[in-house]
């Protein structure tokens, strides 16, 4: 268990200290660091989600981990908003990231829409008990999924110039995950599979909010008032 979640934070810490976002301009949606690493957790994820020898070695896991501390702590149903609050309290204070406040809030919400419609489908139409059979919506995790799109938005506005920020985005999200297993709610295979899908999210969502912004440029370029058109004829 403890090699499994080494893993996933070792993934998810390399790609928070990562000191710059991914352009559209350099790299393809495809081949961004991001959107393979979030496809990569979701492969995983659901393999061991479905595959019944795979997910034998999860249920053991949590057996195994869940008689080490029988107490239950519920504060992850806080913190896993604090990442992505976080941008957005940053903008409006006036500590501006790699987009205006309003951008900002824009790709959050378009970020969120993309990877939570589908998060949130399938918990509501793939029937996985969770650990504690308390219900059927385990998977995948959506406490991990918002945390960590919280931290990987954190990354793209903040991570060049105040790294420690996006440490601390993914240090909380890695948290809330942790407590999600601790508490029994969440086969480790859901941590994954929320985890990658706040990536694959996060990616979805700048590379609209690139193009659309790209467009707007060629636009104004196009304006007859403009004075950057005249600049460049």
């Amino acid at each position: 268990m403890l090699r499994m979640m080494a893993i996933l934070a070792a993934m998810l810490l390399c790609l928070g200290l990562r000191a710059q976002a991914d352009s559209i301009g350099r790299i393809p949606l495809w081949r961004q660091p991001a959107t393979l690493t979030g496809a990569g957790l979701v492969a995983v994820g659901t393999a061991f989600t479905f595959s019944p020898t795979l997910h034998g070695y999860a249920k053991r896991v949590n057996e195994a981990y869940s008689g080490l501390n029988p107490t239950r702590y519920h504060f992850d149903d806080h913190i896993q908003y604090l990442p992505i609050a976080t941008p957005l309290i940053l903008g409006a204070c006036g500590l501006r990231g790699e987009h205006r406040w309003i951008d900002v809030a824009g790709l959050t919400a378009v970020s969120y829409l993309i990877g939570g419609s589908v998060v949130y489908t399938l918990k509501h139409t793939v029937s996985v008990e969770r650990p504690s059979g308390l219900s059927f919506n385990s998977f995948p995790s959506g406490h991990t999924f918002t945390s960590v799109l919280g931290a990987e938005i954190i990354r793209r506005e903040y991570g060049s110039r105040y790294p420690l920020l996006a440490v601390g985005g993914y240090a909380i999200a890695l948290l809330t995950a942790f407590m999600r297993l601790h508490n029994n709610m969440h086969w480790l295979s859901d941590l994954a599979t929320g985890a990658g899908f706040a990536l694959l999210g996060a990616s979805a969502g700048y590379w609209i909010g690139d193009r659309l912004e790209a467009r707007a440029q060629r636009r104004a370029l196009r304006s007859p008032l403009s004075p950057e058109r005249y600049l460049l004829q």
